[in-house]
Order: C-alpha cells, then sequence, then structure tokens
C-alpha cells in the first residue's frame, strides 16, 4: 500500500526490489491492486441484485439466487 501511494518517487527497479518480485511481478501486482477498487464496486453491485431476487422471490435459496444472477448475465 505504501508502495502504491509513493509510486511516483520510487523507481519501477527499486519497487520490485522492495516487494521481492519481478519488474513483470511488480506491474502485474500494480495492475491487480487498481483491478481491486472496481472489483469493491462489483461486489456491490451484485449483492444489490441479490437482494433484488430475494425480494422478487422469497423463497428462493443461494442455489436459485446463483442461477437467477446467471440468468441476469452476470458472472459468478
Amino acid at each position: 500500500m505504501i508502495i502504491s501511494e509513493k509510486s511516483d518517487c520510487i523507481s519501477v527497479n527499486r519497487a520490485a526490489e522492495l516487494l521481492d518480485a519481478s519488474r513483470s511481478g511488480y506491474y502485474k501486482w500494480r495492475d491487480k491492486s487498481h483491478d481491486f477498487e472496481g472489483e469493491k464496486n462489483s461486489d456491490v453491485f451484485i449483492k444489490e441484485e441479490m437482494q433484488k431476487i430475494v425480494l422478487e422471490f422469497p423463497g428462493y435459496g443461494y442455489r436459485r439466487v446463483k442461477v437467477e444472477l446467471r440468468n441476469r448475465n452476470h458472472i459468478i
């Protein structure tokens, strides 16, 4: 987290060295850390969709909710 905040001050070589990773490993880590922020929003969206399904179909359990999410083109 500290490295991502200071990424404009630290060279890629130094950041990779601090993480004990290769340069390509550092870039992979850096790109995944940005994707994680998007995943949080995605999780909230999926949770809201699940709540809509449960309200629409009160008798559905987790298996049917999962199938309904897939029917609505969500990747679960």
